[in-house]
């Protein structure tokens, strides 16, 4: 993140965490697993990987994003996105290093994702942050337009 304060006149137009799942719980006697809601916190303190558990993790400071992942059926990894650009911004603007946890709360046992790590062998395999910036709408040399496109809701009333 230090690199990213540099650009002291642009903004974060987007920030997405990428992940590989690699496989999963489930199958066999406990049926197929379930769809699973997996969410993306922010955690304001740090901890050592080597020594984390359960007991000492420090606590998410605020739910970033989720979104829901299927289950891995096939040979090939699947790739899930986030969009955590709000926890990038505030890293940056606390001056802070970014701090993310994922988590899911499925109760059920065989609904486990198993994702690539950043120690994987390839580092094609691994997770990574894609952060686009750019120069805000309020820049001199910028002019901003947008367009709005209201949503229409069709409905049958027959």
């Amino acid at each position: 993140m230090d690199s990213l304060t540099s650009y002291s006149d642009k903004v974060i137009i987007s920030a997405t965490l990428t992940m590989y799942l690699t496989g999963n719980a489930g199958g066999g006697v406990w049926g197929e697993p379930p769809d699973s809601y997996i969410q993306v916190f922010a955690v304001g303190e740090e901890w050592d990987e080597a020594t984390i558990s359960w007991n000492n993790a420090p606590l998410a400071s605020e739910n970033i994003s989720g979104i829901w992942v299927q289950p891995k059926m096939t040979d090939e990894w699947l790739t899930y996105r986030w969009d955590i650009s709000r926890a990038v911004v505030d890293a940056i603007d606390a001056n802070n290093p970014l701090r993310l946890a994922l988590y899911s709360a499925d109760g059920e046992y065989h609904s486990g994702k198993y994702f690539s790590s950043s120690d994987w062998d390839s580092p094609k395999g691994r997770p990574f942050l894609s952060v686009v910036i750019g120069k805000s709408c309020d820049a001199p040399d910028i002019d901003c337009s947008f367009l709005y496109i209201p949503l229409a809701n069709k409905s049958n009333n027959n």
